[in-house]
């Protein structure tokens, strides 16, 4: 059984996937370091409300759907703004 620490790692995963975001991208996002996302991800470090409201913002999602595995499918269509642009 997944428990929510892990169903929230999982799917910031995908986005940082589907955007292109790094670590340090979600870091400057939360107003945290590398390491402290890196623990998040890692499990070793709870998620916060306010950390899912932020990450919510940044890729046009509801906060709820970081807790929801079910909904991961609907990340494909994650808005335009949300997705990197390639640079250079």
């Amino acid at each position: 059984m997944t428990n929510a620490n892990e169903t929230v790692s999982a799917v910031v995963r995908a986005c940082m996937g589907l955007t292109g975001d790094n670590q340090d991208d979600v870091a400057r996002v939360l107003g945290l370091t590398r390491p402290a996302v890196t623990a998040r991800l890692a499990g070793r470090t709870r998620w916060t409300v306010i950390e899912l409201e932020l990450l919510g913002g940044h890729y046009g999602v509801e906060p709820a759907a970081f807790l929801d595995l079910s909904r991961l499918g609907l990340l494909v269509n994650l808005p335009d703004d949300a997705r990197r642009r390639p640079t250079g």
